[in-house]
């Protein structure tokens, strides 16, 4: 099983490396190629995870086709890669999105439904959650908690 860390397309250049994807300006559409990269508190670690940009590529397409007749997305095309990056059919395949370009909602979220060693690091949460909780256990209810991703911002903001 190949790990995919960084793509390295021969002659072409990513407009932007994130904490797990790698985007390639096609004018006025987007190649968006989710690699296995780690990363967690906005640091990316040196161990990836193997299939891990086909995961959640894949449950991205998923929620994109379930609620595409609820609202509109941007996704134009998981299998079906301009020249020249079909010849790298081997590493976009599974992993892949062609995107039209639009203007994001800057709203960023992470929800919960289980935490590990919570009591430990209490006093950082913003919620209020039961002192003593087990290793690993589900939370009672769903929690929202905003997040952010501001260091990124600079370099991305040229694709909006």
């Amino acid at each position: 099983m190949k790990v995919l860390m960084e793509t390295r397309f021969a002659g072409l250049t990513p407009a932007a490396r994130g904490k797990v994807r790698d985007i390639y300006d096609l004018g006025d559409k987007l190649l968006i190629v989710a690699t296995d990269r780690l990363s967690a508190f906005d640091v990316i670690l040196p161990t990836p995870i193997p299939d891990k940009g086909r995961v959640l590529t894949q449950l991205s397409l998923f929620w994109f086709n379930l609620l595409k007749d609820v609202i509109p997305n941007h996704v134009l095309s998981a299998t079906d890669f301009p020249p020249p990056f079909n010849q790298f059919m081997d590493e976009l395949a599974g992993r892949s999105m062609i995107v039209r370009r639009t203007q994001p909602l800057p709203v960023e979220c992470v929800v919960r439904g289980w935490l590990e060693r919570l009591s430990r690091h209490r006093e950082n949460l913003r919620h209020p959650a039961p002192f003593r909780i087990a290793r690993i256990r589900p939370l009672a209810g769903t929690h929202l908690y905003p997040c952010h991703e501001s260091h990124l911002r600079p370099r991305r903001k040229h694709l909006l």
